[in-house]
């Protein structure tokens, strides 16, 4: 075991640092929670949170269709905005006022879709495995003010990631186990096929007339190609109604000519039955264990408890702001969290709403 840490520590070291963006797929249920969700991952986001968890002997697991669609609140403040200004787009931008001109730079205007189909809990004599293909397409468009012009930053990107997980039982740690309280260690890797489709597009607002988005959808058509590997370590404790694990996410992961950083991740989930019948969720993560960001901005708390079946409520703390959530009969979700844009946690929020409806077995 000790080996085996140690190479994975090694190929961590060997792309930590690069600037490549991972395509982790972030859920609705997870950022309603605060994102702290590494811990409690029990559907299929497992195959992107923590395979480990697979080894919990989960139940099979069909995610159909599940749809998400996340704006942020400046592109709701805009859009409130120019329903009572829509007559100013199609005049002279040199007579606009300094609080026009103010409002179009706030503006940044964000569109997230995202979708995926999954399979887990997929027993076999050697454990478990599961299966998926997460997509995400993002839209984003930026406005700063330069002398005598207003120039425009319209980006968009498309990832799309193919995990294979799998998961079991480490039976060999069975009297570790039991000095440490009789729980059960678990071990989960996933590997993931990705692909990166980018574009991006500058131009003054002044000749905005003569933008092509055809000509911006065309250089959609090289993506970047890449693999990735994400190693897990569970340790279910029942006598404490509690989970703890180590995930290392992309700890060998290439797109492109690029590598993509790792991300070391401690997760803990208390689950304590405190009221019988209301399933009740405490969680912690400490994300990017071995970087140079803050404490705050590392740490995420969550909490979630089912009422009667029929709806989930969901809230936590995502970077130092506040988030929360809620779930309806089971497959519509609702997410409201801040994420940090500045140097440390509180500095300066970006709030964003997430919806998704989910179809599965």
């Amino acid at each position: 075991m000790k080996k085996l840490l140690t190479l994975i520590f090694v190929l961590s070291a060997m792309v930590y640092g690069a600037v490549v963006p991972s395509t982790f797929y972030e859920t609705s249920r997870a950022l309603g929670m605060g994102g702290a969700y590494t811990a409690v991952s029990d559907d299929f986001s497992m195959l992107m949170y923590n395979p480990a968890n697979l080894s919990k002997n989960q139940p099979l697991h069909i995610c159909l269709l599940k749809a998400e669609i996340e704006i942020n609140q400046k592109t709701l403040d805009f859009a409130s905005w120019l329903m009572n200004n829509s007559s100013k787009l199609s005049g002279d931008f040199t007579t606009w006022s300094a609080s026009d001109i103010q409002q179009l730079i706030n503006a940044g205007i964000f569109l997230n879709v995202g979708d995926n189909f999954s399979v887990t809990g997929i027993n076999t004599p050697i454990g478990n495995f599961g299966v998926g293909a997460f997509a995400k397409a993002t839209a984003n468009v930026s406005v700063t003010e330069e002398i005598l012009d207003i120039k425009a930053h319209l980006s968009a990107k498309i990832d799309v990631t193919v995990p294979i997980s799998y998961g079991t039982q480490l039976d060999m740690l069975n009297d570790v186990g039991n000095m440490l309280g009789g729980g059960k260690f678990g071990f989960g890797a996933t590997v993931k096929l990705m692909q990166r489709f980018t574009t991006t597009e500058d131009k003054s607002i002044l000749s905005m007339a003569s933008f092509d988005p055809a000509a911006m959808i065309n250089r959609l058509a090289n993506p970047q190609t890449g693999y990735g590997v994400d190693v897990a370590l569970n340790y279910n404790l029942p006598s404490w109604s509690s989970t703890f694990c180590l995930v290392a996410r992309d700890v060998y992961s290439v797109l492109g000519t690029d590598s993509i950083a790792s991300n070391w991740v401690f997760g803990y989930a208390l689950q304590p039955n405190l009221i019988p019948g209301v399933p009740l969720t405490i969680s912690v993560d400490v994300n990017d264990l071995f970087g140079s960001t803050t404490m705050m901005k590392k740490i995420s708390l969550g909490a979630e408890v089912n009422l009667i079946g029929l709806a989930v409520v969901r809230g936590g703390f995502y970077q130092g702001w506040a988030s929360f959530g809620v779930s309806l009969f089971g497959f519509l979700d609702y997410a409201n969290y801040g994420v940090e844009q500045g140097l440390y946690a509180g500095n300066f929020e970006q709030r964003y709403h997430r919806i998704s409806i989910t179809l599965g077995l």
